[in-house]
């Protein structure tokens, strides 16, 4: 049985899933079910967890927030959006961040039922034995410099200063960093600030400076360049595309 966590802040969602979806069926099963991101990332740490299906609009974090929080301490995790917006920026951002479905409330349960289907197929296909050595010290070093990179996004994040971190050489930082997760620890860091500003310039209230220092961008140029090479837009054109009119730029 593969491990199923359900988070939204209605509590009749997560009851309504929970209780009437065969999951068994589909050879899954619910660990938990939480209100909110912060009570989920407490499942989330308390046990093994293989698929994550949250709801986008919550408090606080959002679902987009959430899963990146989830995917940089599992890398393996597999993500469902629930939402009730069935908006394409959305849509977008989910797909960057490797979610499987992206379903639309209420939801239907053959579309659920093809994503979970989708994701038994992934999780099958992987060596359970590797799953499992990301227990050992190499992966706990990995997800140590996962964890400080979300928490430390407006810092001057280096690869000398991130293998301090580790207690690592930065040469040895950088060969394990790129087998353990596919990219180099400064790609990582700067897919993270692009994801965090993403959310940020949906908020009108943040102009596009205070964005860049948010993370970690002291010149809004060099941000603005990086965001537009990163996100094939600038940041302005980002917030007028999810953003309503009248927002700050």
């Amino acid at each position: 049985m593969y491990n199923v966590v359900i988070v939204d802040d209605e509590m009749i969602v997560v009851d309504g899933l929970m209780s009437y979806f065969p999951w068994g069926d589909e050879g899954f099963q619910v660990v938990g079910g939480a209100a909110g991101s912060d009570e989920a990332l407490k499942l989330l740490d308390a046990q093994r967890v293989d698929v994550l299906l949250t709801d986008i609009a919550m408090p606080n974090m959002n679902g987009l927030e959430l899963i990146t929080r989830a995917l940089a301490v599992n890398p393996a995790l597999k993500s469902i959006i629930l939402s009730g917006y069935s908006d394409f920026n959305y849509a977008v951002d989910a797909i960057r961040l490797g979610t499987v479905g992206y379903l639309v409330k209420p939801v239907d349960f053959d579309e659920l039922r093809a994503a979970l289907r989708k994701i038994a197929e992934a999780l099958g296909s992987q060596e359970r034995p590797r799953l499992e050595r990301d227990d050992a010290p190499v992966g706990l070093s990995v997800r140590t410099v996962q964890s400080y990179v979300l928490e430390h996004l407006g810092a001057n994040l280096t690869l000398a200063g991130l293998a301090d971190v580790a207690f690592l050489h930065p040469n040895y930082l950088s060969r394990l960093f790129r087998e353990r997760t596919g990219e180099t620890v400064m790609d990582y860091v700067t897919r993270i600030r692009m994801e965090r500003a993403c959310a940020l310039l949906r908020d009108p209230a943040r102009n596009i400076t205070d964005v860049s220092k948010a993370v970690g961008y002291a010149n809004p140029r060099h941000f603005s360049q990086v965001f537009k090479d990163t996100m094939k837009c600038t940041p302005t054109e980002y917030r007028n595309a999810v953003s309503p009119p009248g927002g700050a730029s």
